[in-house]
């Protein structure tokens, strides 16, 4: 192989080295990306439960259905956001059961909160809504029957009032019983009123009434809940609970899995990394070597030539690149240089030859002119 060639194949070498670390740094950008689309989309569902614990929270202090059908949109927009970072996980080769686990969760979140809406629609949104209505009316209705003259009975009923208002506040059933307790007193006192027979009687159905509505509301309260550990809203409490840990868990298999291609990326690069230098370096070292050795070699010859004038060394030819080229064109000159000093000795000992017989005749010229 010619020198050049092997300059070449080495400079090739070096470029597919660079294009293999580029293509590993695209490879790294790429995990990169996409680890950080992953943590994206968590935080966006980690935000959407948020939202809806929000909306829930709002449905229950404001009691508006607006709140209802934002929970719906933000759940389904939840669940969406689930599927896609559950298709994306078993894209990647990775299938977490907590995905599944989730939906189902926040299908029972989403039913428990349906039902506290419901619970929530018949005790009433407002004042005059449902029980809170009945209850309202129901009052309002023995408050004109029994007039404004009897004071002792108006102030038994304002009494009334007030524990159904510490109850609906405070929902504690200590003013229930207490609610009860007065009650029976208004009674007492509409039958010791002057009232007719008739009025009496229409008193006492209308505060029969009046307490049956109380009980249906104390009743429907309660299956909804008195606060977040009791009733309905416990039950939801629980399901959200239930998210947070599920969402726990997939974040904490989501960072091992992020750290799993860290770990990955990081071993290729640096394997890669060795064996592209190891390649290089040895492949620079034959090629130096075979290059520099012959190079001193030659350098060597000719200096022991021009120090001792021995033009009958002759430099071993191997190979059949540039070097080797050079060698034999350098012993062809060797060979070319030794032809010519044959050639020149033997015209030296022509002329010594032609000289002495030219020498020789001139003396026997002399001698004859001298005998003569």
């Amino acid at each position: 192989m010619l020198i050049k060639h092997r300059l070449m194949a080495n400079t090739i070498i070096i470029i597919l080295s660079l294009v293999l670390m580029l293509a590993l740094l695209t490879y790294a950008s790429n995990v990169l990306q996409h680890d950080i689309s992953i943590a994206k989309s968590l935080g966006e569902i980690e935000s959407s439960i948020l939202q809806l614990r929000r909306d829930e929270k709002n449905f229950l202090a404001r009691k508006s259905l607006k709140y209802k059908a934002d929970f719906s949109k933000n759940m389904t927009n939840l669940q969406q956001q689930i599927n896609n970072l559950d298709k994306r996980f078993i894209k990647d080769g990775l299938s977490l059961s907590e995905f599944s686990s989730m939906r189902n969760v926040l299908t029972l979140y989403n039913n428990h909160f349906k039902k506290v809406v419901i619970l929530q629609q018949r005790i009433g949104l407002h004042a005059k809504d449902s029980l809170y209505g009945e209850l309202r009316d129901a009052v309002r209705n023995i408050e004109e029957l029994i007039g404004k003259d009897d004071y002792k009975l108006r102030s038994e009923m304002l009494q009334l009032r007030r524990n159904e208002k510490d109850f609906m506040l405070r929902l504690d059933d200590k003013y229930v019983d207490q609610h009860n307790v007065n009650s029976e007193l208004l009674i007492s006192s509409v039958q010791e009123s002057t009232f007719t027979k008739e009025r009496k009687q229409q008193v006492l159905e209308l505060l029969t009434s009046y307490q049956q509505a109380l009980e249906n509301l104390v009743s429907e309260q309660k299956a909804l809940g008195y606060h977040t550990k009791m009733g309905k809203l416990a039950d939801m409490r629980t399901a959200v609970h239930q998210v947070d840990d599920i969402l726990a868990k997939l974040l904490n298999k989501s960072q091992a899995a992020v750290d799993d291609n860290v770990s990955f990326v990081n071993s290729l690069a640096y394997a890669l990394f060795f064996v592209v230098l190891t390649i290089a370096l040895i492949f620079a070292w034959l090629v130096g070597r075979s290059i520099v050795g012959r190079i001193n070699a030659l350098q060597q010859a000719m200096t022991n030539i021009s120090q001792v004038n021995d033009l009958t060394v002759e430099i071993e030819v191997d190979g059949d690149d540039e070097l080797a080229k050079m060698a034999q064109a350098f012993n062809d000159m060797l060979i070319s240089f030794r032809s010519l000093i044959v050639q020149v000795n033997h015209s030296v000992e022509t002329l010594n030859t032609a000289t002495g017989n030219l020498a020789e005749n001139i003396y026997n010229a002399n001698e004859g002119v001298e005998t003569q």
